[in-house]
């Protein structure tokens, strides 16, 4: 949205949002940042990031009010939030144990069939590398097959 089509609240009504809203803080001169919905100057409503500082010239006291539209930011985020439960979702629905680790080798994430196929909980998991988590002959293969791997990505099946 174009910055003229947003109505700008005035002063007292941005106090009176900051003081109704404890997760702002007070309006106490230092600058304040928040997210909020504004009306648009259509009727809509569109979310804004609101950066104000009290100023002072020639002894007069204003607020300066930077409003910027974050609506397509709040769209992009609740696009990325569906697509991350969408995957989360496929990959707990597989019945195929199913996991994934970081540059370190430490695991990031995994599905219930690999928490049942190693016999510890996520918690238990997420955070430790193969050799906090699985026996020394298992782990060192897993590891082997991990350091392949970073040195060729790419597609990996194997059994053991």
């Amino acid at each position: 949205m174009e910055i003229d089509k947003i109505e700008c609240p005035k002063r007292d009504n941005i106090i009176k949002l900051i003081k109704k809203d404890s997760k702002i803080g007070s309006f106490d001169g230092s600058p304040i940042h928040f997210k909020t919905k504004l009306s648009g100057k259509n009727g809509e409503k569109v979310d804004a990031f609101l950066t104000g500082r009290d100023i002072l010239i020639c002894e007069r006291k204003y607020l300066l009010l930077i409003c910027r539209d974050i609506s397509s930011d709040r769209q992009m985020e609740r696009k990325l939030h569906d697509s991350a439960r969408f995957s989360n979702t496929l990959i707990e629905a597989n019945p195929l144990p199913i996991f994934y680790k970081n540059r370190e080798g430490r695991y990031i994430g995994c599905n219930a069939a690999f928490e049942s196929f190693i016999g510890l909980k996520r918690d238990q998991i997420v955070g430790k590398t193969v050799f906090e988590v699985a026996a020394e002959e298992m782990a060192s293969k897993c590891h082997e097959k991990d350091e392949e791997l970073f040195a060729s990505p790419g597609a990996q099946v194997y059994d053991y």
